[in-house]
């Protein structure tokens, strides 16, 4: 039976590609006969796998050639591609992203000729327009926006009898180093019972294993920082609504936002707004988090 030797090298030897360039490499094939190859292909895949049911998405496929090996004979097939800008590649607690290159040679009466090698995919230059678009892009608040349920979403209303009606507005995504902007006014609720003000910024890995009764969920908190807002504009009594803006400096990190539907990266900026003797004023959203473009306020 025949013998066809495979390999996969990358031009960067260390693995690391970025954002903004190709991934290039070559494939190397040695034969110990004279054999016809009907093909062989190329395909290149982000796999998710972890704590969750694992997913993955093929997003570059090509022949590199058909035709005869000879025997002894070593050959080599460039390639180049553009992988999507998101996602990146991430080793978490429950979740971790890699990006897989393999390679197949059909050959008649042979077993199957298979090899594959991981790279990474990092954060680079700004994509162009022509750059193949994210293959889990979902709406930042594709989640529900106020988290905690309907328990929490009944103590906020009942908090927004007593403080009026609160407008919080926040940016939908966010780049790491760059700063968060805010803003928030109140009124004309009863103020002067303002006990304080406060932001929390945190980010959970989700995931998911099995479905209906074997379906288990593992959570890990990866951040949570909070953010003392001063209040004392609010605590004024009666007048026209204040409003307020506030910013807070994004933390630099990798966990950049995932979003499918057994394994997640999540961050979530919370308002908790202290009033005496009543039910706190609570809200969650969303953030998407990603290296390289940051919205404006909604």
């Amino acid at each position: 039976m025949s013998r066809c030797e495979l390999k996969i090298e990358f031009y960067r030897p260390e693995r690391v590609f970025r954002t903004g360039g190709p991934v290039q490499g070559w494939v190397s094939v040695r034969v110990d006969r004279n054999i016809p190859c009907r093909g062989l292909s190329l395909l290149a895949r982000w796999v998710v796998h972890g704590r969750g049911n694992p997913s993955q998405r093929n997003y570059h496929t090509e022949t590199l050639f058909q035709g005869q090996w000879l025997a002894g004979e070593q050959y080599e097939y460039s390639f180049e591609f553009q992988p999507p800008c998101q996602p990146l590649s991430w080793h978490g607690c429950h979740v971790n992203v890699d990006h897989v290159v393999s390679v197949r040679a059909d050959i008649p009466w042979t077993v199957e000729n298979r090899c594959e090698e991981k790279f990474f995919w990092l954060p680079g230059t700004q994509p162009t327009a022509s750059s193949p678009a994210s293959p889990s892009s979902h709406s930042p608040h594709s989640a529900a926006s106020d988290a905690g349920g309907l328990a929490n979403q009944i103590r906020t209303g009942i908090a927004a009898l007593r403080l009026g009606s609160v407008d919080w507005r926040t940016p939908d995504s966010a780049v790491p180093g760059e700063l968060l902007k805010t803003q928030l006014s109140i009124g004309p609720g009863r103020r002067a019972d303002l006990r304080g003000i406060e932001l929390t910024l945190s980010a959970f890995e989700v995931a998911i294993r099995g479905s209906g009764k074997t379906r288990k969920t593992a959570r890990h908190k990866l951040f949570c920082q909070r953010y003392p807002v001063p209040h004392e504009k609010f605590a004024r009594p009666g007048g026209a609504d204040p409003v307020a803006g506030y910013s807070l400096e994004f933390p630099q990190t990798d966990a950049w936002s995932l979003d499918l539907p057994d394994n997640q990266v999540a961050w979530w900026l919370t308002l908790r707004i202290r009033t005496a003797w009543w039910p706190d004023w609570i809200q969650s959203r969303r953030i998407v988090v990603s290296p390289f473009v940051s919205l404006g306020v909604n």
